[in-house]
């Protein structure tokens, strides 16, 4: 469904929330021991979404950047 036929009270709604519920779900399990299987599920998340974003940066900058930026994928130690 294209983005101008989601009803406007849909797409300006979710931003706040989204927050609202976060700050109720920490409020609740604020003080609670949860284990370490949250804790890993979190860091793997988080690496994930960072390691996404970098290579999304690096693929928009080697896309743009044309015959410039044809080593911007490469390992740091290599050599040329």
């Amino acid at each position: 469904m294209p983005r101008s036929h989601l009803p406007s009270r849909l797409t300006t709604a979710w931003p706040v929330g989204v927050p609202v519920l976060a700050v109720l779900v920490l409020a609740l399990t604020w003080g609670r021991h949860l284990g370490l299987l949250p804790v890993v599920l979190v860091a793997v998340v988080l690496a994930v979404a960072v390691t996404v974003i970098e290579v999304a940066l690096i693929v928009t900058l080697m896309v743009s950047g044309g015959s410039k930026a044809e080593s911007l994928a490469g390992t740091p130690c290599s050599r040329r």
